[in-house]
Formats: C-alpha cells, structure tokens, sequence
C-alpha cells in the first residue's frame, strides 16, 4: 500500500518526516520536491493544509446533509400519498 507522508529537506539534503512513521521492514521511497513557497514554515503549511480539508469536508457534510433532508421529505411525502 502506498502512503504518503510530509517531511520537509534540509540545505544539506537530509529529510524530515514531520510525522512518526512504523515499518516492519525496509521500504522503498520517492521524493518528490514541490516549489518553494514563501512560507518555511511547515507547521504554516500544514495548517493551511488543515484548512483547506476543512472547508472539503464542511462542503461536503452540506451536500450530504441537503441529500438527506431530500430523501427524508420525499419519503415522508410518499408515506403520506
């Protein structure tokens, strides 16, 4: 199974993984560099990130929730025929 971790690199190269990582054995990795941003931060960038699947998920518990009030009525309305 693939997963993807953040981490951030060094100037001297070496990598950071800015979360706890458990392996039974050795894996092969790929490191893929993103464009420097003008925040070096990375809690910044995580948080940003945390936002951003924030507002995913609030869009999508209004879109389920609309869904299920939908469902709902069209029952009650079916019931009620």
């Amino acid at each position: 199974m693939m997963q993807t971790i953040e981490a951030v690199i060094d100037e001297k190269g070496r990598i950071h993984l800015l979360e706890n990582v458990e392996l039974k054995n050795v894996r092969r990795a790929f490191v893929t560099l993103l464009p420097d941003s003008s925040q070096n931060d990375s809690t910044a960038n995580l948080q940003n990130l945390g936002e951003i699947l924030d507002d995913d998920l609030e869009s999508a518990n209004r879109e389920i929730s609309e869904m299920f009030k939908k469902s709902l009525e069209k029952s009650a309305k079916e019931l009620a025929d």
